[in-house]
């Protein structure tokens, strides 16, 4: 991508490591993404990413980051449609719902919770977080 770097609004580092079912072989990754917001439209924009060891890079996709402070990515190509959503339910836990549909006719959608790993120091409780959400 060519892009100035002070245009960036935000850059992480993602890696996971899995199993699945009846596999004894973990499935691992990393990849880089980059979110470089819209001049007129701040909370959207690009998604850059380098996937790790890959030859090709991939498309841009595009993000939303809503009112809620949820962020939504979008990307896709001429094979693939993916839109994830993400948000925080407390300060340690991450919700994420998937969409992938693959043209040609699979769909796939999946709900997650995450944790969020290396926290040292003590973090509210969700039931605690819960209750600071302001309601309508």
């Amino acid at each position: 991508y060519n892009i100035e770097p002070a245009t960036a609004l935000y850059g992480v580092k993602v890696t996971w490591e899995g199993t699945i079912k009846g596999k004894t072989q973990k499935q691992t990754g990393s990849n880089v993404i980059v979110l470089v917001p819209d001049v007129d439209r701040p909370k959207e924009g690009k998604i850059l990413q380098s996937i790790a060891n890959s030859e090709k890079t991939p498309h841009p996709g595009r993000y939303i980051m809503a009112e809620d402070d949820s962020l939504t990515m979008i990307t896709e190509n001429e094979k693939i449609y993916s839109e994830e959503r993400f948000w925080f339910a407390s300060p340690n836990l991450r919700l994420r719902t998937s969409l992938v549909k693959l043209f040609g006719g699979f769909t796939q959608a999946s709900m997650s919770s995450e944790i969020r790993m290396g926290i040292t120091k003590s973090v509210d409780k969700a039931e605690d977080s819960a209750a600071k959400v302001p309601t309508k």
